[in-house]
């Protein structure tokens, strides 16, 4: 059973994480997928790996939903990449009157984050959860929505960036999660079932560093190669002269090499 995403909204002031709030609800059974959780401020916010993730008092998007892909799990490994999509069309609508920001500048950067240029607008956060009943997943998703530069801490004030900055004008947190949630339920038949080869071809339309040289760190180990697209699981494939075609499902660290 599922609600419509964004049916049941949890709003909150600060809270350590709408990640952490959102998967006690879900092992306590107190809600279904298309459940929301948003707060005006996180304490302790985060990113992949663990990462810090700055969530000042109204400033952004700081959210969780609960979603639950259908089909085999080997291929839940595509939710993030579906995510970024609903993500990227929700501030392409926000945009849509901005003339100053064109939306096609927001690009996904594999595997979850939302980028204009090198600069980072967003990110996604994905983690699997279980209770008595099944397992699902949460999905966290940030964005930078009325940042100056001296709202972001001195060492990302050159590697970030927020709507404010590049279109000049602020938007409102709810005016953004009322079309996140609304591009979740337009792409949800893209997760139900899971269609890897569908959600692959429209994410490399929006596909930062595609057919450019990047470097790549995985596991300790530094490489390189031309992006050429995605495995069969969502992976990001890279091809060197020498080595020729390597994939990787996991990266600490993605940069383009000029």
């Amino acid at each position: 059973m599922k609600r419509s995403f964004g049916e049941v909204i949890y709003r909150l002031d600060t809270v350590s994480s709408t990640q952490d709030t959102l998967k006690d609800l879900f092992q306590c059974r107190e809600v279904l997928p298309g459940a929301v959780v948003v707060a005006r401020a996180q304490s302790q916010g985060r990113g992949r790996r663990d990462n810090a993730w700055d969530s000042p008092t109204d400033l952004g998007l700081w959210m969780s939903i609960l979603v639950l892909p259908v089909g085999p799990e080997e291929y839940w490994t595509w939710t993030p990449l579906w995510a970024g999509l609903a993500v990227k069309r929700a501030l392409a609508d926000l945009l849509s009157d901005q003339r100053s920001c064109d939306p096609n500048q927001i690009e996904l950067k594999w595997p979850n984050d939302l980028m204009i240029g090198n600069t980072k607008l967003g990110g996604i956060l994905t983690e699997r959860v279980q209770n008595g009943v099944g397992q699902a997943v949460v999905l966290g998703v940030g964005v930078n929505l009325s940042h100056r530069r001296e709202d972001f801490p001195p060492h990302l004030r050159d590697r970030a960036a927020s709507l404010l900055q590049v279109s000049g004008q602020s938007y409102s947190p709810d005016s953004l999660l009322e079309k996140v949630t609304a591009q979740f339920e337009r792409l949800y038949p893209l997760l139900n079932p899971i269609n890897p080869g569908l959600i692959g071809e429209i994410w490399l339309n929006h596909a930062w560093g595609l057919k450019a040289r990047l470097g790549l760190s995985s596991n300790g180990q530094q490489y390189s190669g031309l992006f050429i697209g995605l495995g069969e699981y969502g992976e990001i494939r890279l091809e060197a002269p020498v080595e020729g075609v390597r994939q990787f499902a996991h990266a600490e660290h993605i940069v383009r090499i000029e």
